[in-house]
């Protein structure tokens, strides 16, 4: 069941930002002449996830036994969320979008942790996400070529910001991307990528499917993750590996792994604009090898298209 929430105030001035900016830009493509192709599309969303999971890890980003969100593990957030943003495409085939959530812990005390290993409470200061993309997309015959960055920023947080490049090729209701970490950060290692191989259809009854298989080729070595602890400059023991805050027992980084496969199913309800939405999650693989468990999401969203 999903419970009520009271959002936090950067939250409220994200959303209200978002919200403020379609008058006007609605505005501008009033002026238009009758007739004349929108220079852009403007959609934004506002939406309650009954939990926040990121690419598949559902159940621990680490190489034991799960440690929860009172521990900084995954997933982002197991109580309910709200999520935010918008996308502006423009007709030349630029592209610039904002995605903004509620995470359930703190990347500020994490990432403190990597050089105070005193530090043990992980769930005060809890941080905001705050996604900020922008790229390219090339028609080519019956194909479409996207390239661009995102910057990942947070709330409350240290050792998290990094950028990504994106890069993908689609041809009717398939996709194939590729997303690669360009620094070293608590979300990853520098090379670090995520494939992903999707599929999008519309359905009747007012009903969209979306389909993601999702594969990881890591970086087995970097500041934050890999076999030696780079704050204390020494190697961790046998059977151990560096997860943020040191050396712990369990599995070795792998290369490459299965991630996950995503099944998401949404109804626009008629007349409204609402969408309720259920996503299942089969759980592949994290960095380490450590299977994650499947899940089963719903959400409810309020749109502006």
């Amino acid at each position: 069941m999903l419970h009520s929430i009271s959002p936090c105030p950067e939250m409220r001035l994200a959303c209200l930002a978002v919200l403020g900016l379609l008058p006007a830009l609605s505005a501008v493509a009033g002026d238009l002449p009758s007739g004349t192709p929108p220079l852009y599309n403007l959609s934004a969303h506002i939406d309650l996830v009954s939990s926040y999971v990121v690419r598949g890890i559902t159940t621990t980003y680490f190489n034991g036994e799960p440690l929860g969100n009172a521990s900084a593990d995954a997933p982002e957030s197991e109580d309910p969320v709200l999520q935010w943003g918008a996308d502006l495409k423009f007709a030349s085939g630029w592209y610039l979008g904002y995605f903004g959530s509620m995470i359930n812990y703190s990347y500020l005390r994490l990432g403190q942790a990597y050089s105070n290993r005193s530090i043990s409470v992980f769930d005060d200061e809890k941080s905001i996400e705050h996604d900020i993309y922008g790229g390219y997309q090339l028609p080519l015959g019956d194909f479409t070529i996207t390239a661009g960055l995102t910057g990942y920023l947070y709330t409350n947080s240290r050792h998290a910001e990094t950028l990504e490049s994106r890069v993908g090729i689609g041809y009717g209701d398939f996709s194939l991307f590729s997303q690669t970490l360009m620094n070293d950060s608590l979300l990853g290692n520098a090379g670090d990528t995520y494939w992903t191989l999707n599929y999008r259809r519309v359905l009747p009854w007012n009903l969209n499917f979306n389909a993601t298989l999702g594969w990881f080729s890591f970086r087995r070595e970097g500041k934050f993750y890999g076999t030696r602890d780079t704050y204390l400059k020494t190697d961790c023991p046998p059977d151990s590996a560096m997860n943020v805050t040191g050396c712990y027992p369990g599995k070795l980084p792998v290369s490459n792994t299965f991630g996950h496969v995503i099944l998401q199913l949404s109804y626009l309800v008629p007349n409204l604009p609402v969408s309720l939405g259920v996503t299942g999650i089969l759980g592949g693989y994290n960095r380490f090898g450590v299977a994650q468990e499947n899940e089963i999401i719903g959400s409810i969203s309020l749109y502006y298209e």
